[in-house]
């Protein structure tokens, strides 16, 4: 398990955690988070039904939904494909694997990075 935690975190540099959905790290807080991530999503997908899947799925990385979890950590969703959505049977959907974690502010060059959302 440690070996998987490590690679997660290698792969989403800068993340302080990475936990995948099912396994014996997760808690009912995270479900608790991934509910609060699946009504952001649910409230972007209602206002954005104009636009086509591609423009969609570029809107949605450019403003990915994320959860504000204490004063210093913002947590994301950590998807299986490379891009957030695909289409099966004529159905969006969405292969969630787990939630990334990130300091709100961390050093980059001279300087802090602040996130809020």
């Amino acid at each position: 398990m440690a070996c998987l935690v490590q690679a997660d975190k290698a792969m989403f540099p800068g993340c302080s955690d990475v936990v995948r959905v099912g396994t014996d790290r997760w808690t009912p807080r995270h479900d608790e988070i991934l509910d609060g991530l699946f009504n952001k999503i649910d409230n972007f997908l209602q206002t954005h039904t104009h636009l086509a899947f591609d423009d969609l799925t570029q809107e949605f990385i450019e403003n990915e939904p994320r959860e504000r979890v204490g004063n210093n950590k913002v947590v994301y969703l950590m998807y299986g494909n490379e891009s957030p959505f695909f289409i099966d049977n004529g159905e969006l959907k969405m292969d969630i694997r787990g939630l990334v974690y990130r300091p709100v502010s961390r050093r980059k060059g001279g300087r802090i990075v602040a996130e809020f959302g």
